[in-house]
């Protein structure tokens, strides 16, 4: 894709970086007004970053982006988007990256740091994204949005959190459940078949039709193979979630009793 530049404008023989950012605004059903405000910037600001009256800064793209971004794989596939149209020129390498910091979750000890060009993993002493340490952290005040928590304030979102984790905890075990009736179900109506088949040959003469039956009572025997390779691996799930939803209760039962 050909990019060039002409008076502060940038045009592309496909798409412009304008005409992709005001069509992703749109698509959050967001005006320019509304966005300018999440971003600190005059709504016609916004607009000429979309029209390319303007050229954004790195910086300014940033916000512009990330303010649309529901979650942190939206934003990488905008990052990426972004790099395609601009041929590089924004965000240059995040089409030919293929390592594990970016295409993985970073771990509970870890930051991922977005430097531009490419993203570096900064490794801490503690556990840096694990909520429950920071709502635990007895040494250091917290805040949120700039208000300050207080002990109230932090149990309540610990128990608030914890409530929603089990709940997808629990619809995970139905849901898993669920998985284990239905394979079940069909493991009991095939072993009725291999049943049936297994008395037929009994009674048949004919070599072809001994062979039919055998053929399928094979075939038969394969899908009942792979359920109990199926049915192993859910009931282990089903035993990790059960496991899961033991210790998330174990942990509002201690913070309720005010530890």
């Amino acid at each position: 894709m050909l990019l060039f530049i002409c008076g502060g404008v940038y045009f592309l023989n496909e798409k412009t970086l304008g005409k992709y950012l005001r069509d992703l605004r749109k698509e959050k059903g967001l005006t320019t007004r509304e966005l300018g405000e999440k971003m600190n910037y005059s709504y016609s600001y916004v607009a000429s970053l979309e029209t390319g009256k303007r050229v954004p800064t790195d910086e300014v793209l940033e916000k512009y982006i990330y303010s649309l971004a529901a979650n942190n794989g939206e934003l990488k596939e905008i990052k990426k988007e972004i790099s395609t149209i601009t041929n590089g020129e924004y965000y240059q390498n995040y089409n030919q990256y293929d390592n594990d910091i970016f295409n993985k979750d970073n771990k509970v000890n870890s930051m991922n740091i977005d430097e531009g060009a490419f993203i570096s993993e900064k490794i801490y002493d503690f556990p840096i994204n694990d909520i429950s340490f920071h709502l635990n952290d007895k040494y250091n005040t917290k805040f949120f949005e700039g208000f300050k928590l207080n002990d109230r304030d932090r149990k309540y979102i610990y128990l608030s959190i914890c409530i929603q984790i089990k709940g997808n905890l629990d619809n995970e075990l139905m849901r898993t459940i669920e998985k284990i009736n239905l394979e079940l179900e069909k493991m009991s109506f095939l072993k009725n078949e291999y049943s049936t088949l297994n008395e037929r040959i009994k009674n048949v003469l004919d070599d072809n039709e001994k062979l039919k039956i055998k053929t399928t009572s094979e075939i038969i025997e394969e899908k009942m193979s792979e359920i109990e390779k199926t049915l192993t691996y859910l009931y282990e799930q089903e035993k990790a979630l059960q496991k899961s939803i033991k210790e998330i209760d174990e942990k509002m039962d201690i913070k309720h009793r005010g530890a």
